[in-house]
């Protein structure tokens, strides 16, 4: 897998991946790290004191649906 994210510009996974493993989703001994793009609905039971959002090495982009509830 860190084969793939090293040739990668972006990690894209989902709302479930992202509470399942609460960090961001990163590239050993590389910098800058890969863009990490979350795909939600609504971003149920993610919270923003996990390490996902804290980790300044990892820029975000999150798409979350129009109708999803506002934290």
């Amino acid at each position: 897998m860190q084969v793939l994210r090293r040739e990668s510009d972006a990690i894209l996974m989902g709302a479930t991946t992202l509470r399942a493993y609460r960090k961001p989703l990163k590239v050993s001994k590389m910098s800058p790290q890969p863009l990490n793009v979350i795909v939600s609905s609504g971003l149920e039971k993610c919270l923003p004191t996990w390490e996902f959002f804290a980790d300044k090495s990892v820029s975000r982009l999150l798409f979350v649906a129009p109708t999803a509830k506002k934290a």
